[in-house]
Parts: C-alpha cells; structure tokens; sequence
C-alpha cells in the first residue's frame, strides 16, 4: 500500500492486513544515503498529512523472506520493511501491532514530525528485525511496546548533510536480543537533542519458531555470534555509537530501568 498526503489508513480492532508472499508485488525505491533499496508491505514518499490508526494487525509475512536472511551487512535491504515512511512530514501511527515483517518494522528516512503512540511491534521472525528505524526530526514516540530480535528503537544518521533531532522517546517498553534502545551505529550525520525517559528495557517475552518446521532459524547463529546458551538474553539495554565520522550531541537517558542485557550501558 501507497500512502498519499492527507490519507489516513485505519484498521479496526480485528482487522489483519497482510503482505503477501509474491515478491514480485514489492515495488522497490532509492533514497540517497539508505541503507539499501527500499520495499515495504505500506510506503509513504513525499507525503505530509499521513495516519495508519485503529488496533488491528499489520503481519508482514516475513517467513517467506527466510532464504534471504543474513546477517551480512546490507542483507537487511533484500526483504521488505514493514512500514516505510521517506521524505515525509507529520507523520502519526497510533494503536495498532505491527508483527512478523521480513527486516526491519517501521522505518522513518528523512522525516519531519511524528507522532508513535500506543504501538506494539512483535518482529522476530527472520534476521534484521528491528522496531523503529528513526532518521528524522522532531520525533516523538510514547506508550509503545516493542518486540525484537534486532534492535528496538534505533536512531540513525545515514545521510552526511542530515540531522536526526529533537526526538523523545518516554514510557515505552522495548523487549530485544539486540539493543533496547541504541544511537548508530549509522553515524555519517548528526545525532542530536534525544531523549529516552520513564522506559524499560526487558527480556524478550518468548522464542519465535519458523511456524513451517518449529525451529528458531537463527539458532545457529546466534549460539557461534555469543558462543553462549539459546537463553534470549539482550546485548546491550542503552548504546550510543559515533563510530562513522558524525556528530552525537546532547543525549539524555533519564528514569529507566534494564533487566536481561549482558552489557548495561555502552557508548563508543
């Protein structure tokens, strides 16, 4: 789906839209300074205006993505997103569950002014599979409950001449085998003026086997990458990573609590 400007997709409580499996139906897009190209089960590009609300179920369908996971860097660009907002203003999601997408959940390229509220994000299904994917201005992302075995809420900087900004993330609860909350590590830009405030970092609620044959497909890997037990403990609750020639500046972790990361804090 192709959001316009002033359109605003609702999904009632019960209602389930999912991406389908012909791969084929993903049109893909570039953006200057992305990682990789873009496809997503619902876009929006050079839209201002723009709303998916309601508490339905948006289910990305990422098991049939499952031959194209790595973890190889750029791997991520291979499979749709679940939500792709480029180049857009004043953009608001507000109480529906994002589940199951085929890499990252809902990414933000480029953007200016969005609201996230009362979201839940469940995205384990396959490698890459991260919450938000912020890179954009004036954020602000509250009461939202996410799910992952990538990173929860990251904050990028892709693009040199950009600054991802003024952005707070209060009250939400974020559950990952990667990073809870995480700054980078795309940092070519600058990262400023964030807020993580009254939030929990958590252990994952559960394991997520292939529904096809049972098994967690990322057994193997994730038992050499810790070399450690399938326990779902976390990697890191709270990073910060500069580590690609940007800018980070006036970040604030106020009023939050971890529990199940192997390493607290961290920030290089």
């Amino acid at each position: 789906l192709d959001l316009k400007s002033g359109v605003e997709l609702h999904l009632e409580k019960g209602a389930v839209l999912e991406g389908t499996s012909d791969r084929t139906a993903y049109p893909k897009f570039t953006r200057p300074y992305s990682e990789g190209d873009w496809m997503g089960v619902i876009i929006a590009t050079n839209a201002h205006d723009i709303a998916v609300t309601g508490e339905g179920l948006i289910l990305g369908n990422g098991w049939t993505w499952t031959d194209l996971a790595t973890h190889e860097a750029g791997s991520e660009g291979l499979r749709p997103r679940g939500m792709v907002f480029a180049d857009c203003r004043n953009v608001r999601l507000e109480g529906f569950t994002l589940r199951d997408s085929a890499s990252w959940g809902i990414v933000f390229h480029k953007v200016d002014g969005v609201v996230a509220r009362h979201v839940t994000i469940d995205n384990h299904c396959t490698s890459n599979n991260d919450g938000f994917d912020v890179e954009a201005k004036n954020v602000l992302i509250e009461d939202c409950d996410v799910d992952t075995s990538d990173d929860a809420i990251v904050i990028k900087a892709n693009c040199p001449d950009y600054a991802s900004e003024n952005i707070v993330v209060r009250r939400c609860v974020c559950r990952s085998t990667g990073n809870a909350f995480k700054l980078g590590t795309a940092s070519h830009g600058i990262m400023r003026n964030v807020v993580f405030e009254d939030s929990r970092g958590e252990m994952v609620r559960r394991s997520h086997p292939d529904p096809r044959t049972g098994k967690e497909w990322w057994e193997s890997w994730r038992a050499k990458w810790l070399n450690a037990s399938k326990t779902l403990v976390g990697l890191n609750g709270f990073t910060v990573q500069c580590v690609d020639g940007g800018i980070v500046e006036k970040v604030t972790i106020r009023r939050c609590s971890l529990n199940g990361y192997n390493v607290p804090i961290f920030i290089r």
